[in-house]
């Protein structure tokens, strides 16, 4: 018999596989069914003739499911969860559901989210997902079903997929107003190649991506992976740019930029990559033509390119630098990167101002220990905890009071984000006493005093929220909060208010924590720091959750990963995944909170985030629970559970033992399940809860 005559000949018995399979239990899966376990039982058996396996191992009315029933199981959810989604696209609107959708490079990042926020004001029913992989990365991901559509510069030739040419574009080379070339009558090709350009770059192999001119060579001061920074660089007037035409035309228009005398670089494409066969076609298909229409658009505007109009003093101001300053000031472009989340930019910004004051001499031990300082930030947002802690202890040595003070409670903080409380409340104690001698040395202690006392009070809110001592927590934020208006430090002022906000949603007071929250979002948005509103996205996604508002919920964790789309931050990737994955799941929608769970746990690898990857194990191993996948869900929770044990994290620990005593009780283990709660009791007595991850 051919496989098609026995797909037929077997089609009426699969429920009543199904039900056996995710019940190994006779009479439960016949209470289902409305059969007598005999009746189902003769099914299996015929089953199980025709497909020539047995299909489960047998103790009385106990079936376990063996290798060759799991196989067919696995099929058959496989080609249930398709034919749902087809049923699913033909019952509902063509702008209903779920889309995944990738931007890769600049100008897929201009396009993408607003083409898809069009399309949400047609349908509030659409919920798109944006990421920002590289596109070798993305492709891979299409072909594992895990990403819906690609948007990218690069043809993608494969015969297994649909790639659609959707456009293209011009692109110059572009200065601001306070660039030394603009208002040079006369610009020559070798004149432009001799000041340092800012570029696009891929997000994982760090080559440029903007359209430049092959072979040709040029400086570079800064690689960077969004393309608003590369703009906003470019406007500040220090670097030049490659931008596409369409995106420097309104600049233009204001006198804000200037398009460079050179050579014609070549035209920029766009092409959408997706496979064929998604249950979910006509929405991509939706997808793909608002973004074309949306570049035709863009492309067909009247343009002025060769203008440069007039410059009122207003927007002059709003082009000034983000600050190469002398001095004191040396580290500020790299304090700007790091607001807008352009951590390897910020990075080698550091690097290069501190190498140029040791070169010039001018180097101080306190220098030395605000590099370091800088340097940790940047490593913790990447989450390389080990080697930022590092950095900060190996500063300490000879540094003064405030900054020994920032050090030790940097550490403290990164300790915490490790799940180490027990060192980081030591690093905080030592922390506490230097900034008590700082002030004891000079009355207040100064700028960095005070910049010190912030660092402090927010390693002790961070230290106690993670305990569970929220009133406590709150108190310490809000010395923070007080501490951060006398430093005049907007950033650092958006982080204490967000932290308070976050502290008091896991306090249950809403009301409060919204108005803390908008208050931080504001002030995010005046700053531009897309990683901070992110993760207020991020809180608020939670407190919706809290109420089973699931609406609220998506539409903020779906905001958040749209603004996180350029970042390159793995750990804030994961993060929302996490939630997302819990709404789902909340949802009893086990293949979106799957694929959910899935992004978050690459992502929290990629970076050795390892609390995010415990939530995502342990997200994966409930969903497998639902399911009744037992097996799965075992291995999920172990490496949950081997991971909760390395790091220390008692909460995680707790919710690693809980789901350890679920698999024992769904195995008819009472003791060992017993054992596991008795456990996870002991690691954390109080009520475990997901937290948002606090910025750093």
């Amino acid at each position: 018999m051919d496989r098609r005559r026995l797909l037929f000949t077997i089609w009426n018995w699969l429920p009543a596989f199904q039900a056996v399979a995710e019940a190994e239990h006779l009479p439960t899966a016949s209470a289902r069914l409305s059969l007598t376990p005999s009746a189902l039982s003769r099914t299996i058996t015929m089953l199980e003739d025709r497909v020539g396996r047995q299909l489960f191992a047998r103790t009385g009315r106990t079936l376990s499911l063996n290798a060759h029933g799991r196989r067919l199981l696995a099929g058959m959810t496989s080609a249930y969860s398709a034919l749902s989604a087809s049923l699913a696209a033909l019952s509902s609107g063509e702008l209903e559901g779920p889309v995944y959708a990738c931007a890769c490079g600049p100008m897929a990042q201009v396009l993408v989210v607003p083409a898809l926020r069009e399309l949400q004001q047609r349908s509030a029913k659409l919920v798109p997902y944006v990421y920002g992989y590289d596109v070798v990365e993305a492709i891979d991901l299409v072909r594992a079903g895990q990403l819906d559509v690609v948007f990218a510069s690069a043809r993608v030739e494969a015969s297994d997929l649909t790639t659609t040419f959707l456009g293209e574009t011009s692109s110059g080379v572009f200065c601001g107003r306070r660039h030394p070339l603009f208002s040079n009558a006369v610009v020559r090709t070798e004149q432009v190649l001799q000041h340092p350009f800012v570029v696009s770059c891929s997000p994982t192999d760090g080559r440029p991506n903007d359209s430049f001119l092959p072979g040709v060579e040029r400086r570079v001061d800064l690689y960077v992976h969004q393309s608003h920074v590369m703009l906003d660089l470019c406007l500040s007037g220090n670097l030049l740019a490659v931008l596409p035409d369409f995106v420097a035309e309104p600049h233009l228009q204001q006198g804000a930029l200037r398009r460079l005398p050179f050579p014609e670089l070549p035209s920029t494409p766009l092409f959408a990559t997706s496979a064929g066969t998604e249950a979910n076609q006509e929405r991509v298909r939706l997808v793909i033509e608002q973004v074309g229409s949306l570049l035709a658009a863009a492309v067909t505007r009247p343009s002025r390119s060769e203008s440069r109009g007039s410059t009122s003093e207003e927007d002059t101001e709003a082009c000034d630098s983000p600050g190469r300053e002398e001095d004191g000031g040396w580290p500020a472009m790299g304090d700007e990167l790091l607001i807008h989340g352009e951590y390897a930019a910020a990075q080698r910004a550091y690097e290069s101002a501190y190498r140029a004051r040791r070169k010039a001499g001018r180097a101080t031990e306190e220098d030395a220990a605000r590099y370091a300082l800088a340097i940790a930030n940047v490593l913790t947002r990447k989450g390389r905890y080990g080697e930022a802690e590092t950095a900060c202890e190996r500063a300490l040595e000879g540094a003064a009071p405030a900054m020994a003070a920032a050090l030790e409670a940097t550490v403290s903080l990164i300790r915490c984000f490790r799940g180490d409380f027990a060192s980081a409340k030591e690093s905080l104690e030592r922390a506490r006493g230097h900034a008590v001698a700082a002030t004891a040395r000079s009355a207040g202690g100064g700028m960095d005093g005070a910049r010190a006392w912030a660092l402090v009070e927010r390693a002790e809110g961070n230290l106690l929220l993670e305990t569970d001592k929220v009133r406590e927590a709150i108190a310490a934020y809000e010395k923070c909060v007080a501490t951060c208006e006398t430093v005049g430090d907007d950033w650092e002022q958006s982080i204490a208010l967000f932290n308070l906000g976050d502290a008091y949603a896991i306090a249950g007071d809403v009301e409060r924590a919204t108005s803390l929250l908008d208050e931080t979002y504001r002030k995010k948005d005046e700053i531009g720091d897309r990683w901070g509103q992110a993760h207020v996205h991020l809180v608020r996604a939670r407190v919706a959750l809290g109420r089973d508002d699931f609406a609220v919920a998506l539409g903020e964790v779906t905001t958040g990963l749209q603004l996180a789309t350029e970042l390159a931050d793995p750990k804030l990737t994961a993060a929302l995944d996490n939630s997302l994955g819990r709404i789902r799941l909340s949802l009893g929608e086990h293949d979106e909170a799957q694929r959910a769970y899935r992004f978050a746990l690459r992502e929290a690898e990629r970076c050795d985030a390892r609390v995010d990857a415990m939530r995502a194990l342990l997200g994966l191993c409930s969903v497998q629970l639902q399911r009744r996948r037992i097996a799965a869900a075992k291995g999920y929770a172990e490496r949950a559970h081997a991971l909760a044990r390395q790091g220390g994290s008692r909460p995680e620990l707790a919710n690693a033992l809980y789901a350890l005593g679920e698999i024992a009780t769904a195995e008819d283990r009472p003791a060992d399940a017993a054992s596991f709660f008795r456990s996870a009791f002991e690691a954390h007595t109080s009520k475990v809860t997901e937290r948002a991850i606090r910025p750093g």
